[in-house]
């Protein structure tokens, strides 16, 4: 018991300061829909359109980072300084690139990608526009996460902490003064909210590279650590981009989950935002979890502490499973308060409380297979849970949804609470392949270590 409290201790460490960066990272989200909704309201669907339009790209280039953090952490592990600060200058250069090029390619397709989505003139004139403002920040976006990720795998994260709470509370005066035009600013709509996003991240990347340089000055790489290297470029792309895919596929499933629901009407949609809503916020618990045991593991592979690392890994599920334990007791037990929160009508707010025991119960397999394949990632294992977020998600959850939900082939048509009952069972089947996947590590590590049987 003693050795699973030091691993939780260990292990809290990193994620405590992750769960409010990623809590931050969400309210800046909401802030940037306050602000829209105060402005035209084409202003605000614009930004919804454009928002669908960067979302996923976003989640991919934040996926292809995170390839940094187990690589960091193994080079720290070993106590290779020069590995570690390669690994950081290949992220750089590779983001930074990456970057350059996403911006160029939303700036291309924004105006015919909102067209063929068939939005009004209003809402596809705003979204452009939005999106144009997001565009001169996706650089600055791509080195703020290598940068992260970085620093996750050095297994330090509170200066992420401090910049994150310091963007969150800049986002609305930043936000407001470009979208209405304060002092000598002209006002900018829609084009302001993505201006000012642009501008905190690279704010944010230039205030994350002063902390490197001042609290971390042995891990800045040099200039010729910057320099591509093909061989470290291919390594770290071979890593990044299932894990990149993986979040993608995840995401992805919920926002096709609301068109799906869209026929049903308002009330079913927005009781099952509402439900989902509430799911997400609590989600970011055992996400920075998982992304505290990426770091943890990759660190201990680096000290070659093989049986430590799998410890960790399981530690860091037990660790997830009782916090989700506490969180599914509590929105059981207030659901109707918590669905009140959200002032919607009785209808939606009674909907939504039934809901939220499908949300309740999908807490628990949902920690299990994000802090699972967070192990994996600190194992350099991303093709496994890229495939079980494939088969879980698209080929189980949506389909079996689908049938329950929607009555496809003869289904029983139960509407939300039919698509949330293929979720906990495509969660529960996730959560399994990751523990398999995990299983299989322990099986090599134990043909690995055993003594080779005399002839």
């Amino acid at each position: 018991m003693t050795r699973l409290l030091t691993e939780w201790r260990a292990i809290w460490k990193i994620a405590g300061p992750l769960l409010v960066s990623q809590l931050c990272y969400t309210g800046m989200g909401f802030v940037d829909a306050l602000v829209a909704g105060r402005a035209e309201v084409t202003d605000l669907a614009g930004v919804a359109v454009g928002g669908g339009l960067w979302l996923p790209m976003a989640l991919f280039l934040t996926g292809l980072a995170y390839a940094t953090t187990p690589l960091v952490a193994k080079a720290t592990g070993q106590n290779n300084l020069a590995k570690a600060q390669s690994w950081i200058g290949q992220s750089i250069s590779l983001m930074l690139a990456v970057g350059v090029l996403a911006a160029v390619l939303v700036t291309s397709i924004a105006q015919p990608a909102l067209t063929w989505f068939g939005a009004d003139l209003g809402t596809r004139s705003a979204g452009v526009d939005y999106l144009m403002g997001i565009a001169i920040g996706i650089p600055g976006f791509c080195l703020y996460q290598a940068l992260r990720s970085s620093l996750i795998g050095l297994g330090q994260t509170k200066l992420e902490m401090i910049i994150a709470l310091s963007m969150v509370g800049l986002n609305f005066p930043v936000s407001a003064a470009l979208v209405f035009g304060w002092g000598p600013l002209a006002a900018q709509g829609s084009f302001g909210i993505g201006l000012g996003t642009s501008i905190l991240f690279w704010a944010g990347c230039g205030a994350l590279w002063i902390g490197i340089l001042k609290g971390y000055p042995s891990a800045k790489p040099s200039a010729n650590r910057l320099k591509p290297q093909r061989r470290l470029l291919g390594e770290f792309y071979a890593l990044g981009w299932p894990i990149a895919v993986a979040i993608c596929v995840e995401a992805s499933v919920f926002s096709v989950i609301a068109l799906f629901l869209a026929p049903l009407g308002a009330v079913q949609v927005g009781a099952h935002q509402i439900a989902l809503n509430l799911s997400a916020l609590f989600f970011m618990l055992p996400l920075g979890i998982g992304l505290a045991t990426t770091s943890r593991v990759g660190y201990l592979r680096g000290l070659g502490d093989l049986s430590g690392a799998l410890y960790s890994s399981k530690a860091a599920i037990w660790l997830g499973l009782t916090i989700a334990g506490a969180t599914c007791l509590l929105t059981f037990g207030f659901r109707d308060a918590f669905a009140l929160l959200y002032g919607a009508n009785p209808e939606v707010t009674q909907l939504a409380a039934a809901l939220m025991i499908y949300a309740a119960i999908y807490q628990l397999p949902d920690s299990v297979q994000v802090i699972g394949a967070g192990a994996l990632r600190g194992w350099e294992d991303s093709r496994g849970p890229l495939w079980v977020a494939l088969i879980c998600y698209w080929v189980i959850c949506l389909p079996g949804g689908l049938w329950l939900g929607r009555g496809a082939l003869g289904g029983p048509a139960w509407g939300p609470k039919g698509f949330w009952i293929f979720l906990i069972v495509g969660l529960t089947l996730a959560s399994i392949g990751m523990l398999w996947r995990l299983k299989q590590l322990t099986r090599r590590l134990s043909l690995d270590s055993a003594p080779a049987s005399p002839h």
